[in-house]
Order: C-alpha cells, then sequence, then structure tokens
C-alpha cells in the first residue's frame, strides 16, 4: 500500500491529459477556488505533478510516485528527479516543503531514512536518489541509465559514487540554490579543491567515454543525473572551468527537463534562511 498521508494533508486527486503527456496540477493554499469538489483539506496540499512520459498501451492508472523537497534547495531530489524524467519514466511527483510542519509529519511516512527522495513503485519505497535510479536501470533496461560497456560501466559508477559521497567543502559553501545569483561566494576552505577535481572528471569523462553524445559518457546515464545538482551550484556561485567542461555544463542546463525545474523552482516562495548564502 502506498503510504498514507491524508491524516496529515490529503493529497487530492490526479489530473491527466488524453494525450498522455506532463500534466502539472499546483494547489496552491492562496491561489486554489473553494468549489464544491474541493475539500478543505485538499487546499492545504502544496504541490502534486504527474509525468506521464513514452507511455505504450493503456493508460497507466497508478504510477509510481516520487517524493521530493524544495526545487530551489534539494539537490538529492534533483538527481532523483531529473534522472526520471529523461529517462523517459512516469511518475507522479509530491512535493513535501523541507523544514515545516508539514515535512516533520510526512517525511518519516514515506522514507524509512525520513529523507527525500523516496520512491514508491507500488509495491514498495527505494530511499536515496542513487538507489532509485539503480532500481530503475535495473528493472527497466531500456532506460540506458548506465553505459552498456561493462568497463565503461564501471567509470560511471566510481564517478557517480565519488559524487555520492564527497565534495563536502563544496556542498557546505556552495547549497544549491537555483533563484540566486552569487558569482564570488561560497569559497570556503577546500571548495577550490572540490571544483578542481569536478573539472577533471568532466574532463576525463567528456575525452574519454563521451563520444556519440554530449553527456558525460556519450548518452545521459546516471552520473549525468548525480552531477547535475553541482552544474547548477557552478552556475550560481560563477565557477568557471575548462571549455570542455563548460561545453559540458551549458549541456545539462539546456536540458528542456531541467529548465522545467528552475521555472518551478523561481515560482517557490519557502525560503530557508540556513541555505542562503549572504
Amino acid at each position: 500500500m502506498m503510504p498514507d498521508l491524508t491524516a496529515a494533508t490529503p493529497w487530492g486527486q490526479n489530473a491527466f491529459t488524453s494525450s498522455g503527456v506532463i500534466v502539472h496540477v499546483v494547489l496552491r493554499k492562496l491561489a486554489l477556488e473553494p468549489n464544491a469538489q474541493t475539500p478543505d483539506s485538499m487546499r492545504r496540499c502544496h504541490s502534486v505533478r504527474v509525468h506521464r512520459a513514452k507511455l505504450k498501451g493503456p493508460a497507466m492508472q497508478n504510477l509510481p510516485v516520487l517524493y521530493i523537497g524544495n526545487k530551489n534547495y534539494s539537490s538529492w531530489s534533483l538527481r532523483a528527479w531529473l534522472g526520471l524524467r529523461v529517462a523517459g519514466v512516469a511518475f507522479e511527483e509530491k512535493l513535501v516543503p523541507l523544514r515545516t510542519e508539514e515535512w516533520a509529519a510526512k517525511a518519516p511516512v514515506f522514507s524509512p531514512s525520513a529523507k527525500v527522495p523516496a520512491f514508491f513503485d507500488g509495491q514498495k519505497t527505494i530511499w536515496e536518489a542513487l538507489g532509485i535510479l539503480e532500481y530503475i536501470a535495473d528493472s527497466q533496461p531500456d532506460t540506458m541509465l548506465w553505459p552498456l560497456d561493462v568497463d565503461v560501466r564501471a567509470i560511471a559508477r566510481s564517478v557517480s559514487l565519488e559524487m555520492h559521497g564527497g565534495f563536502g567543502p563544496l556542498r557546505s559553501s556552495m547549497p544549491m540554490n537555483c533563484r540566486k545569483s552569487l558569482p564570488g561566494l561560497g569559497r570556503g576552505p577546500g571548495v577550490e579543491k572540490d571544483i578542481n577535481r569536478i573539472g577533471e572528471i568532466f574532463k576525463m569523462c567528456r575525452t574519454r567515454y563521451g563520444q556519440g553524445g554530449d553527456f558525460l559518457f556519450g548518452h545521459f546515464s546516471i552520473a549525468d543525473a548525480m552531477y547535475a545538482p553541482v552544474v547548477s551550484r557552478f552556475k550560481t556561485y560563477g565557477v568557471s572551468l575548462d571549455p570542455v567542461g563548460n561545453a559540458y555544463m551549458e549541456t545539462i542546463l539546456a536540458l528542456p527537463d531541467m529548465k522545467e525545474w528552475y521555472a518551478a523552482a523561481a515560482t517557490e516562495e519557502w525560503v530557508i534562511e540556513a541555505e542562503e548564502v549572504k
């Protein structure tokens, strides 16, 4: 069964189009007009979005659910969300704003780690962005989320795991903030070393393994999803790399799904002071 969040804030009904394209249903407590079909509790929802991509045959009735945090700040949410979107995986998005009473009530229910992202496929919950994308790569191999060559795949996994467990100074000093432009800020101790290492990774992957496409390993892979929030950070804090790295960053930022994430982040009203670099 899906985690029961109705006691706190019911998510309401989904909306679909017959064409099977993305439908966004944004429920804002100040913007939603009361009507006979909309219970008061439903007006407390923040955002419900349905993503339907590359569906074949009859329309899916019960989509898997991806729980995410604020798009302006949540780098781990972006990793899972972008990987699923570019891979063409259909899912329903449920956004729970970080560090709020709603978050405190719901996070332990939808995720055993009480963190985002979490992915509920109708039978089980998978948490952690890398775990979610690995699960999709295994269960839906046609998504091509890892390189086919076993040796290249090992390198792709290595750089992905390096991102998963490393670059602490950069993460701490340069928190993701899609709404801001803060060139020159966030250059705390150890950040320059992290920037140089990431530049090396981008150049190595693009020059050695990037033939046949514009991404780290040619076609879009989990490695690109893992580094997308870093690209976002570099954009916010005005970090420039060598021509190879800069071209790769432009590729990530030009993705339609990345632009959609940015557009949604720009409309969010929540501000987390601890994540704002000044």
